[in-house]
């Protein structure tokens, strides 16, 4: 079998038309990408430039404020009197799913409502990408265990092409099952759960509700120090590895912008990085019978997965890997676990309902 794409789609003009049709807008999110917001209307729809009301924001330090010239108010201020049938609540921010559920639950406001362009897309020829590496990504549709893998993949990729939301809305699951999907991954207590890229301890709060409290060893590689001493705090019996993950024992420069989400970068210019230590899996669980790798570590899944290769082929544990940080992750990294083990059986899933993030592959 083999995908069946349509290319035919213009990606930006379909932004552009939605936006046109707003009579009125509120911007939830005053921050990098409320601001990206405000510069594309205003470079791309500046007819509409003047039907944007406010901001709205989480943050108290940001209320009676303005941004970008445009005021800032407490979101209770703006939606507790609701708000007209013909006013759109543009996402513009990272948190969608959450700021969504956040506005369904306390405001009464439905899907029908709110917007979230995802501009960061239109930086990534991804029809380009998509089109001359078809062939690849047939690989992967045929490596994949199930017909609802299959239709995530499609999704994911025909809404890279056209922007249908609603291609993402078909396939998106319950994001409390990520990592966890119980009709994917058989619980067991026994052997090491590695946590790659902890957070703030998330992911293992969701293994902790998810065993029922009966779990094994736990540890954790997260190399943001406010972070780690976040997850030391919660969870005094996890062993906190507080370096990168990666293919060998080395140091590498990571961004840390203080946003709570880290990563290992290139990028020898900015003045934020910090030098960090990085080990491999295989070398901290040498001696370690590992029964769960979990991953999202903003685009360094693949060279991290090359230093637990032992570990992999020695206790076929079970992979939880995100593959949406870089282009190519739906192809080198089905492709590089296959040819560690190749008894693994691939599954895909999707946890964003307004997001093309969020995209796990399993191994089990």
């Amino acid at each position: 079998m083999q995908l069946e794409l349509n290319y035919d789609v213009d990606f930006e003009q379909r932004i552009i038309e939605e936006f046109l049709k707003m009579k009125k807008i509120i911007l939830f999110g005053a921050g990098v990408g409320g601001a990206r917001v405000v510069e594309y209307i205003d470079q791309k729809c500046s007819s509409i430039k003047g039907n944007i009301e406010c901001f709205i924001d989480n943050n108290p330090l940001k209320w009676d404020s303005e941004f970008v010239g445009i005021k800032v108010k407490k979101p209770s201020d703006v939606l507790d009197v609701g708000i007209e049938a013909d006013t759109v609540i543009v996402i513009s921010c990272g948190e969608g799913d959450e700021i969504l559920n956040q506005l369904n639950t306390e405001y009464g406001i439905t899907e029908r409502q709110v917007y979230i362009p995802d501009l960061a897309m239109l930086k990534v020829d991804d029809k380009s990408f998509i089109r001359n590496h078809i062939s690849l990504l047939n690989m992967t549709y045929n490596m994949l265990q199930d017909d609802k893998s299959k239709r995530v993949l499609y999704g994911v990729l025909q809404y890279k092409l056209s922007h249908d939301i609603s291609l993402i809305k078909d396939i998106a699951d319950n994001c409390k099952d990520q990592y966890f999907d119980k009709d994917i991954i058989a619980y067991t207590k026994d052997g090491i759960f590695v946590d790659c890229g902890g957070y703030i301890g998330d992911t293992i709060e969701s293994y902790v509700n998810h065993s029922k409290g009966v779990y094994g060893e736990v540890i954790s590689f997260e190399a943001d120090h406010e972070n780690a001493e976040i997850i030391r705090n919660k969870y005094p019996c996890v062993e906190v590895k507080e370096i990168a993950v990666w293919s060998e024992r080395t140091k590498l420069l990571f961004d840390c912008l203080g946003s709570g989400s880290g990563k290992v970068s290139e990028d020898e210019s900015l003045s934020y990085e910090l030098e960090v230590e990085s080990d491999t899996i295989d070398n901290v669980c040498d001696n370690k019978r590992v029964s769960y790798i979990k991953m999202d570590i903003e685009g360094a899944e693949y060279q991290a997965l090359l230093g637990a290769q032992k570990v992999i082929m020695r206790d076929k544990p079970k992979l939880m890997i995100s593959v949406y940080h870089k282009q190519d992750d739906l192809i080198k990294i089905p492709l590089l676990i296959k040819s560690m083990n190749p008894d693994y059986k691939l599954y895909l899933r999707h946890y964003r309902k307004l997001s093309v993030q969020e995209t796990v592959l399993y191994a089990v």
